[in-house]
């Protein structure tokens, strides 16, 4: 089993929006999309389920230390298969609880939640007691490959030094090398760039 979480958005910065939730305001309101996987070779029965449902709780992020980020609402974006039969509901703590079902390997569904404020996009809590599944996996977060695309540059660099000094056949395979990583680094910071929007982050 694994969780990915998909997008996160600050509805305070669309100019003129107002978040309310029965009745009340929501000036710090983010919704958070996720998607829960069973990513494992085999199928989860539902008997596998020994420890009740799968609740997932968000965490506050550091400028709300202590303060719990409670879900007020949810909602069901999507499955895979089309029409999974879920059972999904909030507990009077405001955490989601998934109620055991059968999971087959690939099956997922992706969902949509309205926290109270901001989150920890690294942190989320997820408690399963389900036979075989050690834990649930979170997916990786978004990592800057500026390294990727130092390294290619150094070592481009480092081809055209042995090409000056007269070393034509080592240094036009070290400038290969160079550009091939500088391009799998520039893919990486595009996909990185991509992720950070999607997680509402900025740059770090």
């Amino acid at each position: 089993m694994s969780l990915e979480m998909v997008s996160v958005e600050v509805p305070a910065q669309m100019p003129g929006l107002e978040v309310t939730h029965k009745g009340q305001p929501i000036p710090e309101a983010h919704l958070c999309t996720f998607k829960l996987s069973n990513t494992g070779r085999t199928e989860i029965a539902t008997s596998d389920f020994e420890g009740g449902p799968i609740f997932i709780a968000f965490k506050e992020c550091p400028t709300h230390p202590g303060e719990p980020n409670h879900v007020l609402a949810f909602n069901l974006e999507g499955t895979e298969p089309d029409g999974l039969k879920t059972n999904i509901s909030l507990t009077a703590e405001g955490t989601v609880a998934v109620q055991p079902m059968l999971w087959n390997s690939g099956d997922s569904m992706t969902i949509r939640v309205l926290l109270e404020h901001c989150l920890d996009r690294e942190e989320v809590d997820v408690y399963a007691r389900i036979r075989g599944v050690k834990s649930v996996l979170r997916e990786g977060f978004p990592k800057n490959p500026i390294a990727i695309l130092v390294l290619g540059g150094v070592v481009y660099a480092a081809g055209v030094l042995t090409v000056v000094y007269g070393y034509l056949t080592v240094g036009l395979g070290w400038m290969l090398v160079g550009v091939f990583a500088f391009v799998v680094g520039a893919i990486r910071r595009f996909q990185y760039r991509e992720g950070m929007k999607r997680l509402a982050l900025t740059e770090h």
